[in-house]
């Protein structure tokens, strides 16, 4: 099943202005955690490695990283063959999602016409991915 089609007008809505931020050096900072059951995203306890502000590191975090260079995309992708829209995250190393007031697009992205309204925590970003995806990773329809 198609994520993207099985989500309600709003939860469609909210997609479409979502971006993904991955976490840098993202399999560094998960390397203390665990996969929720279905493997789609990360049991929230805590073990993450910490993130900083990406200019020191310890034995507790991730390696030096810049602001710039994280992944920053955008939540739904559109196929350029058939005009569908589909959903794609990688659950198991987002850090947040970032939604904004409209579509997110290169173009508006690139032109900064887009204003940031809300930011999801990592756990938030992890239910939020879990219950959008949900219904296509459910056993029965894998």
């Amino acid at each position: 099943t198609n994520a993207y089609a099985a989500l309600t007008a709003e939860e469609k809505t909210f997609a479409k202005n979502t971006i993904v931020v991955y976490a840098p050096h993202p399999y560094i900072f998960i390397s203390k955690c665990k996969a929720t059951d279905d493997g789609f995203t990360i049991v929230s306890e805590g073990n993450e490695l910490e993130i900083g502000d990406g200019k020191e590191e310890s034995p507790n975090s991730v390696p030096k990283w810049e602001d710039s260079k994280l992944k920053r995309l955008p939540l739904v992708w559109t196929n350029p063959v058939t005009g569908r829209n589909h959903l794609q995250a990688h659950g198991c190393c987002v850090l947040r999602l970032e939604t904004y007031d409209g579509p997110v697009t290169k173009e508006n992205m690139e032109s900064g016409k887009l204003k940031l309204v809300n930011s999801l925590s990592l756990e938030e970003s992890r239910s939020k991915l879990h219950s959008l995806f949900g219904r296509s990773i459910a056993p029965g329809r894998i």
